[in-house]
């Protein structure tokens, strides 16, 4: 019995890896992506520019940022990341507001520790 459902929980497990991998070199343009007629502007200039979407009043925004932060310095030479408060209620636009004028004012570092510390170790996502 324990083998039979050890097998089966392996298959489950690796398949969708597998699959995963052998597909990834097979995108084409137009199935699995679109090349834009225009190229569209970016802050970082001639770089590519990687955008993450993010709500400072959500859990698991706050649990991935970490990941986020740790992956970008990996980024290889001409990738940037560009982060982007969401923006489609009242608090976020005041949210958005907030990280505008602290990058502006280069203090976004510093509060996004403090608020880290301070104001999301009471979040449980």
């Amino acid at each position: 019995m324990f083998s039979r459902f050890s097998h089966l929980l392996l298959g489950l497990i690796f398949f969708p890896l597998m699959a995963c991998a052998a597909g990834q070199d097979q995108y084409q343009d137009g199935v699995h992506y679109i090349t834009l007629p225009e190229p569209v502007a970016t802050q970082t200039g001639d770089n590519v520019e990687v955008a993450e979407i993010f709500w400072y009043g959500c859990g698991h925004c706050y649990t991935f940022e970490p990941l986020v932060n740790q992956w970008e310095k990996s980024l290889p030479e001409g990738v940037e990341l560009v982060k982007s408060p969401a923006m489609w209620n009242a608090p976020m636009k005041i949210h958005r507001k907030c990280f505008t004028q602290l990058r502006h004012w280069a203090y976004l570092r510093r509060f996004t520790k403090i608020y880290s510390t301070r104001c999301m170790s009471s979040v449980s996502v």
